[in-house]
């Protein structure tokens, strides 16, 4: 039968290894809850209050900090918030076997008056990919959209489009001649 003092140690070291495992754990929280504010905040702090009824980009504290420029001879053309993207025409495609909706790219540049170019360069905040895509005009059809992200930003998709050439959380629609 162990001694009295040998059972302290082994409730000693199972009380450390306890403390040591909560304390880990409390660390991996505090990790991730970092991360999920640092990509909030990178994304302009957007959020959609409402779930799913709320439209994409919809805050009721205030105008949203995330928009979509739509540039062209080095000028800033229009800016678009998620809201005003959300009233253009809507398509539905399917890429990579998940339904995307949102604006083609080609109605976003139409609403500010753009039908010829040589070269659209698309880029985002480049969080999680290269945030730059460049597309020759002929790839500009109504299967390429900008869809909505349940953070409330933007990718650009298209069944063509390579899954490695993805931007998401766009930022400029900027038009090349």
């Amino acid at each position: 039968m162990p001694s009295r003092a040998g059972q302290e140690d082994d409730r000693g070291a199972t009380g450390r290894t306890r403390r040591r495992v909560a304390l880990a754990a409390s660390a991996l929280v505090a990790v991730v809850a970092l991360a999920w504010l640092v990509e909030w905040r990178a994304a302009g702090g957007v959020s959609t209050p409402g779930g799913a009824g709320a439209p994409p980009g919809a805050d009721a504290a205030g105008p949203p900090a995330y928009v979509v420029e739509v540039v062209r001879h080095g000028r800033v053309v229009r800016r678009f918030t998620p809201a005003e993207l959300s009233r253009l025409p809507q398509r539905t495609i399917t890429s990579y076997g998940k339904e995307q909706r949102g604006p083609s790219v080609r109605a976003v540049l139409e609403a500010v008056g753009i039908d010829g170019f040589s070269r659209l360069e698309v880029r985002g905040m480049g969080l999680r990919d290269d945030g730059r895509l460049t597309l020759r005009s002929v790839q500009i059809n109504d299967e390429l959209i900008l869809d909505f992200t349940d953070r409330g930003t933007l990718k650009v998709v298209s069944p063509d489009l390579d899954w490695r050439d993805r931007v998401r959380d766009v930022t400029q629609l900027r038009v090349v001649e």
